[in-house]
């Protein structure tokens, strides 16, 4: 509630045998409800690409709940 937020993002990645679990879910910060979570299983070297399929499933869903629009603004590649 000090930072305004109206949603906090929690995840966790793991190594299980040679690849990454990426754990992410979406809490509102009101009522400390899970409004979405999504597990990820990526070889080590797709872990970055899968960051951006994370991105936009959480825009995708705090578009759902919010009384304003998130967009999301992917960075050119390096």
């Amino acid at each position: 509630q000090k930072l305004s937020a109206s949603y906090l993002l929690e995840g966790s990645m793991r190594s299980i045998n040679g690849r990454w679990r990426i754990g992410v879910q979406l809490i509102g910060s009101n009522d400390g409800l899970q409004r979405w979570a999504g597990v990820y299983d990526v070889e080590r070297n797709e872990a970055e690409t899968v960051y951006l399929t994370i991105a936009r499933a959480v825009v995708e869903e705090v578009n759902r709940h919010a009384h304003t629009r998130v967009a999301l603004r992917v960075p050119p590649a390096v």
